[in-house]
């Protein structure tokens, strides 16, 4: 049993290392963005080469409101997709995967 205990408390303490370590990164970064919004210096953006191509692409819905589990998405041209496609939403960094299932 104490053989057991100490190996226990090793992964624990190594597992505890690593999220101590990414917490750190974590609130550096936090840090870093609040004092580079005070000095007007624009966040650097990460994006893929994906994503990079998909924000240069026109928007062609606007989500008018969202409950719970349900968006509502206006399309001005009235092309619309086809239910059980997929509508991809991306803000900045955020990508968000919704499914059609209505028309209204």
């Amino acid at each position: 049993p104490t053989r057991k205990l100490a190996v226990i408390q090793a992964q624990f303490d190594a597992q505890e290392a690593v999220l101590t370590e990414k917490y750190n990164a974590q609130v550096a970064a936090f840090d870093k963005a609040e004092a580079d919004k005070e000095a007007g210096i624009e966040p650097e953006k990460n994006l893929t080469e994906e994503e990079i191509a998909r924000a240069a692409l026109p928007a062609t819905g606007r989500i008018s409101q969202v409950m719970g589990a349900v968006a509502d998405v206006f399309f001005e041209d009235g092309d619309v997709p086809r239910i059980l496609n997929c509508l991809e939403v991306q803000e900045n960094e955020q990508r968000v995967t919704l499914e059609v299932a209505q028309h209204l």
